[in-house]
């Protein structure tokens, strides 16, 4: 005789999980992971991503991320107690790192019950704090291997409730059938008050199982993913979505400050005198303009193929619904936008630079017509 299901209106209560709060930091245009490892096999552990064989033939990473084991610290919490934390630090070469804590769940918690501190870990400044003071400790080891200058000085969070079993071992199904508790959750929402029903639909729309005992359910500052194995893989490509987000982010701030510095050289460079009708005063912005188009092109391109998700499915599904929560679309088309601004600009300016030396040529012209003129009367 089967056991009866568990009652799918009974709390969900943890039995074994932990919280997994990412601090993901901006360090430049790129890390060259390849010179990051061997820089940091003398001292910290480092070793690249190994993907399992399901993970390796569903994601194909164009550089796989470098993994460096940190010792573990004790985090104050924000409700004044004090936890350890496994700390890891994860670098990809489109310029982000991640630092990664991971605190236990303490068993037979209810899941509700974790909504005020989730609400408070989402933006907790101890958590900032040690996350940049990780990379800070790392980044005289890493040296050269970090190029450029980071765009965005923010740190991004994201928070992953992970649960390996809760106490009577729901299914996917009866864990969604606790939509209020789920969306509170993940909203960090510590009202009494019942949600809307529209709030309520972004669980459905965002949640995502592969076998029937497995769910991840994605938001903005963070997700629930059950998995009775263990594996990582999901709270991986969560993870990546992150980067991509904070590195397309980061560099449209980026743009936007170049933008505001080219309007403002063109104003001042626009005045009349008699140099410029000789030398134009935009060549030098012109060839910097065309440089961050550039920049800009291949930074989207890196981003856009660093991570492609060719069989798995679910994975897929996982990964598509992060960057949708993320709203990186969003930016991809406000980069690809400010792209363009930036192409006009620069054609504006090869513009004025070609009719200023096309006027040149002409008033060379006329000047020696006149001195032979002058020539023959001499």
């Amino acid at each position: 005789m089967n056991p009866p299901s568990p009652d799918a209106h009974a709390d969900l209560v943890v039995r074994d999980g932990e919280l997994i709060c990412y601090r993901l930091i901006d360090l430049g245009d790129e890390v060259l992971l390849d010179e990051a490892e061997q820089a940091l096999l003398g001292g910290e552990e480092a070793r690249r991503i190994t993907l399992s064989r399901t993970l390796a033939s569903a994601l194909v990473f164009k550089a796989r991320p470098l993994d460096v084991l940190l010792p573990s610290r004790v985090v104050r919490l924000p409700d004044g107690s004090e936890a350890e934390a496994r700390v890891t630090a994860r670098f990809f070469d489109i310029g982000i790192a991640s630092v990664r804590f991971v605190l236990p769940i303490p068993p037979e918690t209810r899941l509700a019950d974790l909504t005020p501190l989730l609400s408070k870990l989402y933006e907790h400044p101890e958590l900032d704090a040690e996350g940049r003071r990780a990379i800070e400790l790392l980044r005289p080891s890493l040296g050269e291997a970090i190029r450029g200058e980071p765009a965005c000085e923010e740190i991004e969070p994201y928070t992953v409730v992970f649960v390996r079993s809760f106490v009577g071992d729901p299914s996917a199904r009866q864990v969604l059938a606790h939509r209020q508790v789920l969306a509170k959750l993940l909203l960090g929402e510590v009202s009494p008050l019942p949600l809307a029903e529209s709030e309520l639909d972004a669980i459905d729309r965002f949640s995502f199982s592969y076998f029937d005992n497995d769910l991840a359910v994605v938001d903005w500052d963070g997700a629930l993913v059950l998995e009775p194995q263990g594996n990582r893989e999901v709270t991986d490509v969560l993870e990546f979505a992150c980067a991509q987000t904070v590195g397309l982010r980061g560099y449209d701030a980026l743009i936007d400050r170049e933008l505001e510095h080219f309007y403002d050289h063109v104003q001042a460079a626009g005045g009349f005198s008699a140099r410029s009708l000789l030398w134009s005063p935009y060549a030098t912005l012109a060839k910097r303009v065309q440089e961050r188009w550039l920049d800009a092109t291949e930074f989207t391109d890196r981003t856009e193929n660093a991570l492609k998700v060719v069989a798995d499915l679910y994975l897929a599904r996982v990964y598509r619904a992060a960057l949708e929560r993320s709203r990186v679309a969003e930016w991809q088309a406000a980069i690809t936008k400010k792209q363009a601004r930036i192409a006009q600009v620069y054609e504006f300016l090869k513009g004025e630079v070609d009719s200023r030396r096309a006027t040149f040529l002409e008033v060379a012209i006329v000047v020696l017509i006149l001195v032979e003129i002058l020539l023959v009367f001499v």
